[in-house]
């Protein structure tokens, strides 16, 4: 079987290497208040009442077929990424945006994330999704807190070990 936690930690990796994107933690948490989530997602870190920017990584799906030439079980996967970001009146949307553009545009730039998996797309051909796609960016209420909540889906394909 594979083990994913090497591909969610260059998926983690890779948001990193974004302007601004905010805290990016490799893992959904339990957030109840208004206090844990700037806790958590707070951004920038070490301010009396920080914004909410921040993001988690979380495996949605995968599923193998025989590789045709004969290099075993080739896996593709649906990882879903998945940020708040703290809605503002002057014009977080844009920021939103941008953060999305950035992100979409990082992984456009490693499409093998370093060689933890063979590419990022769901398939071979010219019409398999490949690289960052937008599912939703929809206003939420994330533990009484207003934010900005962005779906990203991260199509990758690897050989199982």
């Amino acid at each position: 079987m594979t083990d994913f936690s090497a591909i969610r930690a260059a998926i983690v990796a890779r948001m990193q290497t974004v302007s601004d994107i905010g805290r990016v933690h490799d893992a959904e948490r339990n957030l109840t208040n208004e206090g844990s989530v700037r806790q958590h997602y707070g951004w920038p870190e070490n301010v009396q009442k920080p914004a909410v920017r921040g993001w988690f990584v979380r495996l949605s799906s995968f599923g193998g077929v025989q590789d045709r030439i004969g290099r075993g079980r080739r896996i593709t996967t649906a990882w879903q990424i998945i940020g708040f970001i703290g809605f503002q009146d002057d014009g977080s949307d844009l920021a939103v945006q941008a953060l999305v553009q950035a992100l979409s545009a990082a992984f456009d730039d490693a499409p093998n994330l370093g060689g933890a998996v063979i590419r990022c797309a769901a398939g071979d051909g010219p019409e398999a999704p490949a690289g960052i796609q937008c599912d939703s960016i929809l206003p939420v209420r994330l533990a009484g807190v207003l934010c900005h909540r962005i779906i990203l889906t991260l199509p990758t394909q690897h050989f199982a070990s």
